[in-house]
């Protein structure tokens, strides 16, 4: 005979997919973020319709009756429905209910991957710097409405875990760095004038950004604690001073040492200035079992910029350790 399924019907299973990105940073007019994924999984029953879908904006540092997005889409692979408007609740959350004209079919004992991409409005049009936005399906079936395909039959919706993203916070430019070693990468010659690194800083097209302080961490045997101190200088790429003063790096606990300039200095929108990290090296320890040495931004925190409306913005968390330079002196 035929098989026969016992079953209280359609079950739809959300969830956050993996392609849900990381914490990041926005910039104002940007079109078509990826700010959240959601998986949809039906069971073995049927097929399930999805024919409305709400999502919830979650917001730190917003004015009542603003949001910095403008339009969200969700896309089924290359296919959109929208755009929607956020409808604002308050300061803290606004919502973007979906309903498709033609439901989303989730494959019986499959799953289907919806992505949620915004659109930023400009600094002009209200859009405010310094918001936080995690994005997130409400873990009610109120915010899912789903049948079975054939029988038409109201699908149970539940939940897997915690359905949201990652914090996005919009600001209105952005700050990029690209670092290439100067030199020798292993052999290394001990030198008063040591230039180790080019460090790149490009501000987005949309606004110019201030860079104000960076910090640098030197790691390993050639700075063991206990060695002598030893200078570092910030230059431009012409040999001026980019970073204010010369430093003094004063190695210690871990093999490692920082320094911290202050160049206070304005990049144009769209345009890159370049320096390099230069150091007094003649005095680097000097051990037969290596004398490596990384240059490094260590820590989100270690760089403070200002985007034309709030300062002490750092980089994005997923952009450190950020490494300027390895080496290895002989």
């Amino acid at each position: 005979g035929q098989d026969v399924i016992i079953s209280s019907g359609p079950t739809l299973t959300v969830a956050v997919d993996s392609a849900t990105p990381s914490a990041k940073q926005m910039v104002m007019s940007t079109i078509d973020n990826s700010v959240f994924a959601v998986r949809l999984s039906a069971n073995n029953v049927e097929n399930i319709k999805v024919t409305d879908l709400s999502f919830l904006d979650t917001i730190t540092g917003n004015t009542a009756g603003r949001t910095s997005f403008k339009d969200m889409k969700v896309y089924d692979g290359a296919s959109f429905v929208g755009p929607r408007t956020p409808t604002i609740a308050g300061t803290t959350t606004s919502t973007v209910p979906f309903s498709f004209t033609t439901p989303i079919i989730v494959p019986k004992n499959g799953s289907k991957t919806l992505v949620l991409k915004g659109d930023l409005g400009t600094y002009d049009e209200g859009a405010i710097s310094g918001s936080g936005h995690t994005w997130s399906i409400n873990a009610t079936s109120t915010d899912v409405t789903a049948y079975g395909e054939s029988s038409n039959n109201s699908a149970v919706v539940s939940f897997s875990g915690t359905v949201g993203g990652s914090a996005m916070t919009v600001y209105r430019t952005k700050l990029s760095l690209t670092a290439s070693l100067l030199g020798a990468a292993t052999g290394r010659s001990r030198a008063s004038v040591d230039d180790l690194a080019t460090v790149n800083w490009t501000a987005n097209s949309a606004y110019q950004v201030l860079l104000g302080t960076v910090s640098i961490k030197f790691n390993g045997f050639a700075v063991s604690n206990g060695s002598p101190n030893f200078t570092v200088d910030l230059l431009k790429s012409d040999g001026t001073a980019f970073g204010g003063s010369t430093e003094t790096c004063s190695p210690g606990a871990g093999n490692s040492c920082s320094v911290t300039f202050s160049p206070q200095f304005t990049i144009s929108s769209g345009a890159t200035q370049g320096t390099k990290v230069r150091v007094n090296s003649s005095s680097f320890y000097d051990v037969a079992y290596g004398q490596g040495l990384s240059v490094l931004i260590n820590a989100a925190s270690d760089i403070a910029w200002n985007d034309g409306v709030i300062g002490g913005i750092g980089l994005e968390a997923s952009a450190v350790p950020f490494t300027l330079a390895n080496t290895s002196y002989e």
